[in-house]
């Protein structure tokens, strides 16, 4: 489903095109070596991505619906080191770490950060940075076509992506 209107969208690539797609240069460089979860559900082309990347690598493919502590189970059985979702999602996971660390137990340690679907804030990437030595990314793209643009958040919320100029040619095929 579209991530911005929530109507139905269908993507419709062949084995061999998929592969392709995989193998381009994408975010999936940044999380290939790594065990990934995407809080995204599975058919847009990022979460289908991050799905294939895994299994390509050898790596676990990992979503997950509940956003409860079974979430942070998930995510420390599988040590999973990378995680992508909205950043509503993402502020999700640091609250229930949050949680966890005045409870005074272990949370997992996440190396990369990649949120796309709505603007970040600099209160989620302080709260980000306050539990994980790790890096931060936004990520601008279509549940259709996938990542357009890409930036690493170093310091605070600069160069953050917030609607950056494309221009996107559709085809239609007549049988």
């Amino acid at each position: 489903t579209s991530g911005t209107t929530g109507l139905e969208k269908f993507i419709s690539v062949t084995a061999e095109n998929l592969f392709q797609r995989i193998l381009e240069l994408q975010t999936t460089n940044l999380y290939s070596s790594l065990s990934a979860i995407c809080l995204l559900p599975f058919g847009g082309l990022w979460s289908t991505r991050v799905a294939m990347v895994s299994v390509l690598f050898g790596k676990p493919y990992i979503t997950f619906g509940y956003p409860d502590d079974r979430l942070i189970e998930v995510i420390t059985k599988y040590e999973v080191r990378a995680l992508m979702g909205s950043p509503s999602q993402v502020a999700g996971v640091i609250d229930l770490m949050d949680a966890r660390l005045k409870e005074k137990r272990r949370i997992p340690n996440i190396e990369l950060f990649v949120m796309g679907g709505s603007t970040l804030s600099q209160n989620l990437v302080n709260r980000i940075r306050k539990q994980h030595r790790c890096k931060v990314y936004n990520y601008y793209g279509s549940t259709e076509v996938g990542g357009i643009a890409l930036c690493e958040v170093k310091t605070g919320l600069e160069p953050l992506i917030v609607r950056p100029y494309t221009e996107v040619e559709r085809s239609e095929e007549h049988t």
